[in-house]
C-alpha cells in the first residue's frame, strides 16, 4: 500500500513540475528563481527530479501565479483563480485568432497575386500582338 501512496505523490510532483515548466516558458531558471525569490540551484534540482519541491517553493509558485496548491499539484483541474493561467489562456486564444486572421489574409494576398500575374500576362500578350 505504501508504494501506491508514493506513486501518487510522485505523479503529483510531476504535475507540479509540468505546471512550473509552463510558468517558466522561455525564461531561464535564473530569471524564474529570481521571480520566485528562491535559489536557482533549488529549481535546477527540481527540474532534474533530484529534489522534491519544498513547501516554500510550492507557496512561492502559488503566490506568483495566484493558483491554489491543489491546482499546482493536480488535485484540482480548476485554474480559475490562477492569474497567470488566465493570462496565458487569453494569450493563446488571441494568438489563435491572429493566426486564423493572418491565414485568411495570406490566402487573399495569394489570390490577388495570382490575379495580378494573370493581368500582367494578358498585358504582355496584348502588347506583343500590337508590336506585330
Amino acid at each position: 500500500m505504501k508504494s501506491t501512496e508514493q506513486k501518487s505523490l510522485e505523479d503529483r510532483i510531476e504535475i507540479f513540475i509540468g505546471r512550473l515548466t509552463e510558468l517558466k516558458g522561455n525564461r531561464s531558471t535564473i530569471k524564474l528563481s529570481k521571480a520566485l525569490k528562491i535559489h536557482n540551484n533549488t529549481l535546477n534540482y527540481i527540474f532534474a527530479r533530484e529534489r522534491k519541491p519544498s513547501l516554500e517553493v510550492a507557496l512561492a509558485v502559488a503566490d506568483m501565479t495566484g493558483c491554489s496548491l491543489d491546482y499546482l499539484f493536480g488535485r484540482s483541474q480548476e485554474s480559475k483563480g490562477c492569474s497567470k493561467c488566465r493570462d496565458k489562456n487569453a494569450i493563446i486564444t488571441r494568438q489563435s485568432q491572429l493566426l486564423q486572421s493572418l491565414s485568411e489574409n495570406v490566402k487573399e494576398q495569394v489570390a490577388l497575386l495570382g490575379e495580378m500575374e494573370t493581368v500582367e500576362n494578358l498585358t504582355r500578350s496584348s502588347q506583343s500582338k500590337k508590336k506585330k
